[in-house]
């Protein structure tokens, strides 16, 4: 998982293809909206697409200064998709992954293989200068979300072949601990890994320099001292924190206020598959019924969340309120509990009663789990709370998926289509697959989801694969919550996107 800091750096020191448009339209929060279905240009200024090749043209921006003075080309982009497809460091199979699932040519899965060739071919050439083409596999709808995400921002090539060893040739290591290196609206000027990064505007912008000249990014671990900061103006964006601090913000006083937007930030109890008998499509409904969920809205989220009613985040293209919906009803599941051949929670092994969650998320989700175990209880499961550091948690939840029960309100999809909140979480051979979930019929409707290009049929094969998702639950979806800053009252500008980092190109501050 990548550190709060780095993402913050990658999408304000570097630069992508596209992005999306704004959607002029504003929250009831307070944050500005993005239209994910348009895409303004940004490195690139205009494309177009022949059907026939399956090929897109893209015309290049000119005049485009980096922090070093390096002028923007085609090399550039040839260079970022070259070191994708090595896939290699850490950042290389990210990107390899991305345009992947955006359908380039050449990016499939043949690549991993350990004698595979992993240099770019014909699948993405430069023309001239200023003019590059991209041929791709089929033609998706993910394919523009994935020129937007920072795993696929455009590396100055010249910096970064300067730092090249013949051990690290792609300079993985140099930009781990120094720079990003790019075109974007903002030059790193100091950096202490884990505790701060200073930047100062790129003069050469080529959108105009940025309003704020500079930004210093720092690591405080305790969220009383972040709130204490913004209090006394020391800081004037505080992020992270919980719904219960937020809530505190709104009503501390003159010279603060929170900005918040219900993005794609949610909470499931996450139930494995391959841990018995967990398998048992009844015992998970009736876990399902069990759950308190206004209770954890009204209580944990002191009114900053909404019910989850699906598997895909509700802002995004594609999502679908399945008629299959589980509230809280204990008789039900007391039913459900006996149908499975635990009437009463007899015949449970206690050892597997066990709920995990993040150690350093207690101050949300301690709450969310004593009114599980509390709701559990009415059923005769008698739940142990199990928190635990946040290594220890992705260890056993993420690779060796061998915690029972767990919550997770951490990962999320990226890209803001509901094939791609599927894909990865919700196949056998998906990255994000944490609980082992394996269903033939989802990964052939997934597959054929992401290559449709009828707009009507694909939203009813997401349909009929978010139902089959619920009915036997894969996730338990709990609660959808809003995303929030804390802010002085002088910052505006707060821009919401799907990898919940701001861009500092879009704040200003007033008075």
């Amino acid at each position: 998982m990548l550190v709060l800091e780095s993402m913050a750096a990658i999408v304000n020191l570097m630069e992508p293809l596209v992005d999306f448009a704004p959607a002029g339209t504003t929250s009831p929060g307070g944050v500005k909206q993005l239209d994910f279905t348009k895409f303004d240009g940004r490195l690139a200024q205009a494309w177009t697409f022949d059907q026939s090749t399956l090929t897109y043209t893209f015309n290049l921006r000119h005049n485009v200064v980096g922090c070093t003075g390096n002028k923007f080309t085609a090399d550039d982009v040839l260079y970022t998709y070259a070191r994708a497809k090595s896939v290699s460091g850490v950042l290389g199979p990210l990107g390899w992954f991305m345009l992947n699932t955006g359908g380039v040519a050449g990016f499939d899965t043949s690549v991993l293989k350990a004698d595979a060739i992993k240099t770019l071919g014909d699948e993405v050439t430069k023309v001239d200068d200023y003019t590059v083409k991209i041929k791709v596999s089929s033609q998706r709808r993910l394919f523009f979300p994935v020129l937007t995400d920072f795993f696929t921002y455009i590396w100055d090539s010249k910096v970064m072949k300067a730092h090249a060893t013949p051990s690290d040739p792609w300079s993985h290591a140099w930009a781990a601990d120094n720079n990003a290196p790019s075109f974007g609206p903002y030059c790193l000027q100091k950096w202490t890994k884990g505790s701060d990064f200073v930047a100062q505007a790129n003069p050469n912008y080529y959108r105009g320099k940025a309003a704020i000249n500079t930004i210093d990014f720092r690591t405080v671990p305790e969220d009383a001292n972040r709130i204490a900061a913004l209090q006394s103006g020391a800081a004037q964006i505080v992020q992270s924190l919980t719904p219960k601090e937020n809530e505190f913000l709104r009503t501390a006083g003159k010279g603060v206020k929170v900005n918040g937007i219900v993005g794609n930030q949610y909470l499931f109890l996450g139930v494995p598959w391959n841990i018995k008998p967990f398998d048992n499509v009844l015992l998970r409904q009736a876990l399902a019924y069990a759950v308190p969920y206004d209770q954890i809205l009204s209580v944990a989220y002191v009114g900053q969340a909404h019910k989850w009613e699906g598997t895909v985040p509700s802002s995004y293209i594609g999502f679908y309120k399945t008629p299959t919906q589980y509230n809280l009803d204990l008789a039900k599941a007391g039913q459900l509990l006996a149908q499975a051949g635990y009437p009463g929670g007899k015949g449970l092994d206690p050892n597997q009663l066990q709920l995990s969650y993040v150690a350093e998320r207690q101050g949300t989700l301690s709450p969310v789990a004593t009114l599980i175990q509390a709701s559990f209880k009415n059923l005769g499961l008698n739940l142990q709370l199990n928190p635990l550091p946040q290594a220890q948690f992705s260890d056993r939840v993420y690779a060796k998926h061998d915690v029972p029960m767990f919550l997770d309100d951490q990962d999320k999809p990226d890209l803001v289509t509901g094939e791609y909140a599927l894909g990865p979480f919700m196949t056998t051979t998906g990255p994000g697959n944490y609980t082992k979930y394996s269903n033939p019929v989802i990964d052939n409707l997934v597959t054929q989801i992401y290559n449709e290009t009828d707009a009507a049929k694909q939203q009813q094969e997401l349909n009929q694969a978010q139902e089959i998702l619920m009915q036997a639950p894969n996730w338990i979806p709990i609660a959808e919550s809003a995303t929030q800053w804390g802010l002085r009252s002088n910052v505006t500008g707060i821009t919401w996107h799907p990898e919940d980092q701001l861009r500092w190109y879009d704040l200003k501050l007033t008075g």
